[in-house]
């Protein structure tokens, strides 16, 4: 971790903890990984799995999970409306409560939920992006667009860059994550919006 920081710390805005991370890993040890990070100026993310579990246990664990994420000095906390179902209403709660602990919520949204297929006709992507832009009225600091049924997991020629396209449309490129697990991706949402 310390030598990707010294090789492509200037490059890189945020670096993102997995759940295994917070679950397995000493919390000194955690927050000797944030420091570095902040040594050289790269903000900490959150990934949703945790979020996601705490949502599952109820409003109290998430506002724990919060208030722990936020004491270890973490500064973005991601919010996934694929990976579980929220209302707008919650979800702006959800952004409230984020932004009071001093850490910038990223709302991550895709063409299905996770881990289901994507079926024509059953993607609901005018919702999400309806609820994407109220997420950003509500405090949201960026969109994340996720890859999975979009061009992970899915056969090749079946990309869905129609989606990404008719999505960040309405959107500043600013306030956009992509998500982009292979080099082809990331090039073309580079060509693609700069």
């Amino acid at each position: 971790f310390a030598d990707y920081l010294t090789c492509y710390g200037a490059l890189s805005d945020v670096v993102k903890l997995g759940t295994n991370q917070l679950t397995f890993i000493p919390e000194d040890a955690i927050k000797k990984a944030i420091r570095r990070s902040h040594d050289h100026g790269v903000r900490v993310a959150v990934g949703n799995p945790i979020m996601d579990q705490a949502l599952s246990a109820g409003s109290q664990a998430t506002r724990e999970v919060i208030d722990y994420a936020a004491g270890l000095g973490v500064d973005v906390m991601e919010i996934s409306v694929i990976a579980r179902t929220i209302d707008d209403e919650d979800l702006a709660d959800l952004l409230d409560y984020v932004n009071g602990k001093g850490m910038k919520p990223i709302v991550e949204c895709g063409l299905s939920f996770a881990h289901e297929p994507v079926v024509d006709g059953r993607t609901f992507s005018k919702r999400k992006k309806a609820q994407a832009k109220r997420a950003m009225e509500n405090g949201a600091w960026k969109i994340l667009i996720e890859a999975e049924g979009v061009f992970e997991n899915v056969k090749s020629g079946e990309e869905r860059w129609d989606f990404v396209d008719d999505f960040a449309a309405d959107f500043e490129v600013r306030d956009l994550m992509f998500e982009a697990d292979d080099q082809d991706v990331m090039s073309y949402y580079v060509n693609a919006s700069g």
